[in-house]
């Protein structure tokens, strides 16, 4: 295993990236692009809450102030990411001066380059577009993903004009191009789920021809949820259901596969989608299983990792006997390697593994320590690790004496070894 980080943070505030779908990395990799925070707080972030973003300079640590922003959160922060479409920029999604949701382009001396009049989530990976969703509905019905904001749940658009809209850089015009209405439709949902079902979690294929979604909703007695991932076509127009019940982290491995933790069982998919968990034995039986998880349950639920294919209904277990955990995966930007995290256990540690796709080898290379008192789950600070551009580095978001600390792992040496 590898004995040390590579960087870590200053222990001057709490550093943080966001989500395990895009890199903190410039081109170059002479530069990371993170959020800070002055000091940790015990609830979510409010109207008013600002992170600073910065970027540090991997060649003498320097770090600068780039901007700052009050639409974030924990799990996703800003959706900060290098912008590909002018050179050691980043996008970021931030509040205007009329307190809208709003996204704008700074470069590395914190110089505001563009502005537009929408959000981001996803960029496309070829062309200056991309999608984002209503980050509003999900501070009401998924809070740990949402953005605070000062409107009220009546405030929501209806159904048939929220959902995924398509964003154009070059017009600053956005585009509904799948409503939460035709989604529930598709889907058989009823109407009062209809009203907290949401959206969220889009990811660009490679090629950009299509993108991949979350539809949620929680259950009556909001102890469980479910889940469909769906793909939606650029030249059809058209959304296909993959799969449905559990799903959780994914990633793509390439053009039409996608490497998806999931539960592929008729019996436990049958519970959440006919609101089951409301009957005090089955809610009674549940608790007990989460409190205790027990190794033969997640095995017969098939609780596992899945190669799935958006061009068929494919889905095949991967490494089922040696990734038997939950985790955040991502694949390396020449396709060959995965890196995929595990929550804490019960030692507070979170182990690292990297995998060979070509020859599925699997090595746990690394072993973070969670250092924290924070029991929030909203609050969490999940590893969610993420390659370089260059394909040589790891970076992980973790708790490092009650403090969120990005860390760097050096991998090129390692990875001689598979």
């Amino acid at each position: 295993m590898i004995n040390k980080p590579y960087y870590k943070t200053p222990h001057d505030g709490s550093y943080f990236f966001g989500f395990h779908d895009v890199s903190p990395w410039n081109k170059k990799n002479d530069y990371i692009v993170l959020h800070k925070l002055a000091k940790e707080t015990n609830s979510l972030p409010s109207v008013n809450d600002l992170t600073d973003i910065v970027s540090i300079n991997l060649q003498n640590k320097k770090i600068t102030k780039i901007g700052d922003t009050s639409a974030w959160n924990y799990q996703q922060g800003s959706r900060l990411m290098w912008y590909p479409h002018i050179e050691d920029c980043v996008i970021f999604n931030f509040k205007d001066k009329e307190n809208q949701l709003s996204s704008k382009v700074v470069n590395l001396k914190g110089d505001v380059v563009k502005k537009f009049d929408f959000t981001i989530y996803s960029l496309h990976p070829k062309k200056p577009m991309g999608v984002t969703i209503n980050y509003e509905r999900l501070r009401f019905f998924f809070p740990a993903y949402g953005y605070a904001t000062l409107n009220k749940i009546n405030d929501l658009p209806d159904t048939k004009s929220d959902g995924i809209w398509l964003v154009d850089f070059v017009t600053n015009i956005k585009n509904l191009i799948i409503s939460i209405n035709e989604v529930a439709n598709f889907l058989n949902i009823d109407v009062d789920k209809e009203q907290r079902l949401f959206l969220g979690h889009c990811s660009f294929n490679p090629s950009g021809e299509k993108f991949i979604f979350l539809a949620r909703y929680f259950t009556d007695d909001k102890s469980g949820m479910n889940t469909c991932m769906l793909s939606y076509c650029f030249k059809t127009k058209k959304i296909k259901l993959l799969v449905s019940g559990k799903v959780s982290h994914y990633d793509w491995i390439n053009d039409t596969e996608l490497l998806v933790w999931m539960r592929n069982n008729k019996l436990a998919k049958a519970i959440i989608n006919n609101d089951l968990t409301k009957l005090k034995s089955v809610s009674f039986i549940l608790n007990l299983l989460r409190k205790y998880k027990p190794k033969f349950l997640y095995k017969n639920l098939k609780d596992a990792f899945y190669l799935i294919s958006t061009e068929n209904d494919k889905k095949i277990p991967f490494l089922k006997d040696k990734l038997t955990a939950d985790g955040h995966q991502m694949t390396s930007f020449d396709g060959d390697w995965l890196i995929v995290d595990e929550y804490p256990n019960k030692d507070k540690k979170i182990p690292l593994n990297l995998i060979n796709l070509k020859t599925q080898k699997l090595k746990k290379i690394y072993e973070f320590n969670y250092e924290t008192n924070i029991k929030n789950s909203d609050l969490k600070c999940d590893a969610h690790p993420r390659w370089s551009t260059n394909n040589e580095f790891i970076g992980v978001d973790i708790f490092e004496n009650n403090l969120r600390s990005f860390q760097i792992i050096n991998v090129k040496d390692i990875k001689k070894q598979f």
